[in-house]
């Protein structure tokens, strides 16, 4: 069973970074899949929101861990 496994990060609803795997997975198997991602935000000073999405043509599928570290910075250039 072929399937794509794809999660993006968002600031608000902008897309600011994501990973795709469209591996072949035969059904009966359970399989990990970790997908590294970066991405930039501009975060007003009060505050704003930044977050997970993942989805899959597979209907079992399930985010076991999800884990983020930001950082600040000066700005972008």
């Amino acid at each position: 069973m072929s399937g794509t496994r794809a999660c993006e990060l968002r600031s608000g609803t902008s897309y600011v970074g994501g990973a795709t795997d469209r591996r072949v997975i035969p059904i009966s198997d359970t399989v990990k899949v970790s997908l590294s991602m970066n991405g930039g935000a501009q975060v007003p000073p009060g505050g704003g929101e930044v977050s997970l999405w993942c989805q899959s043509q597979n209907v079992d599928f399930f985010v076991d861990y999800a884990q983020m570290m930001m950082l600040q910075v000066g700005g972008f250039s």
